[in-house]
């Protein structure tokens, strides 16, 4: 494999695994201090306090975390980091300053993130939280870990 396309396909990668486990890990812990992250009946936010989820309802919500995650976001998450990894590795081979290219890499991942996740989240009606979240990982990975060349 091309170091190119293997560099590229490595940066996606790890941008899925901090997306989906950081989304899922507080997608599945929030509800347990009271916060549910979606719905429209009750709406999406504070609903109590510890526990905010039953035990027994729990697996089920497990599931629901998987689906929406596995199915409608990360898939159309990595396509469209495709476009922040393109942009990175232009800017490194132009020579532009790192924290020029970490904030472009930044705001890239950031919004292309939130678009995914505004994509899928009317489906379940996510709440603000999660999106925020979703784009604060997006923006982390865009703009420490993608940039490869150092100052």
């Amino acid at each position: 494999m091309r170091p190119g396309l293997r560099d590229g396909s490595l940066a996606v990668l790890k941008y899925v695994a901090v997306l989906g486990i950081g989304l899922a890990l507080f997608m599945l812990l929030a509800p347990m201090i009271g916060y549910q992250t979606y719905g429209d009946r009750p709406e999406a936010g504070w609903v109590g306090w510890f526990p905010g989820i039953d035990w027994a309802a729990f697996p089920s919500y497990l599931e629901f975390v998987a689906e929406f995650l596995l199915i409608l976001v990360l898939p159309w998450a990595a396509v469209l980091f495709i476009g922040a990894v393109l942009l990175v590795r232009y800017l490194e081979r132009q020579q532009f300053p790192r924290p020029l290219v970490a904030i472009a890499g930044a705001t890239v991942a950031m919004l292309t993130t939130g678009y995914a996740l505004l994509g899928a989240a009317w489906t379940v009606s996510l709440g603000l939280a999660p999106l925020v979240v979703g784009m604060g990982l997006g923006a982390y990975v865009g703009g420490c870990q993608l940039p490869k060349r150092v100052a």
